[in-house]
């Protein structure tokens, strides 16, 4: 499993991820354990809603890094908001797969301004 995480862990992160960003993620990907790693692939293998996003009535955000080397992120943002009827994607530049852990990535930045435009006051531009 180790050789695994290693591959995978390489691919999942920002190229300006600090080190210190990166041992923190890590440090908590080892508190996973090898079953609960496990268990995460097997959802995403078997977890499939692209026949029901249509369903989806609430606004979206879509939040996709542009550099993610573990799954195309935007592409499959794009994908999912064309059949989401309230939906909106925005694009990380320069972020990879686990842009969360990184030292500069503020989500509120992202989420407060969708969030004033979509949510709370909705239609008013």
């Amino acid at each position: 499993m180790p050789l695994v995480r290693r591959f995978t862990e390489s691919r999942l992160h920002s190229p300006h991820a600090l080190p210190e960003d990166l041992a923190e993620f890590h440090q908590r990907s080892q508190q996973i354990g090898r079953l609960g790693y496990i268990r995460r692939l097997e959802i995403l293998q078997r977890y499939d809603i692209r026949e029901r996003l249509h369903e989806i009535r609430p606004p979206v955000l879509y939040l996709a890094g542009d550099v993610d080397q573990l799954v195309p992120s935007v592409a499959e943002a794009h994908f999912m908001a064309q059949r989401v009827p309230n939906a909106t994607v925005q694009i990380l530049e320069g972020y990879g797969h686990v842009c969360l852990i990184n030292h500069d990535l503020d989500l509120l930045d992202y989420v407060e301004p969708w969030y004033e435009k979509e949510v709370a006051s909705p239609g008013q531009s």
